[in-house]
């Protein structure tokens, strides 16, 4: 999403009005990307990833069932 592209225009002094409304964006989606925080889901997604990927470049053959195992 162009939202990273907002805050750089932002920082170089345009109005925020004007940079959503050019780039069409409305504004309750910036709010909205501007507040997201992950879910704890998310979190617990993330904070397992490194685990899982250790498993699999140990054992290559395992399917998904055995590495949730």
């Amino acid at each position: 999403m162009e939202l990273p592209l907002v805050n750089q225009f932002l920082a170089q002094g345009y109005a925020l009005v004007r940079i959503l409304s050019a780039l069409k964006i409305k504004p309750s989606t910036y709010y909205n990307w501007r507040h997201w925080q992950p879910s704890r889901q998310e979190k617990r997604r993330e904070s397992l990833k490194p685990y899982i990927l250790d498993v699999w470049k140990t054992f290559k053959f395992y399917g998904y069932r055995r590495i949730a195992a």
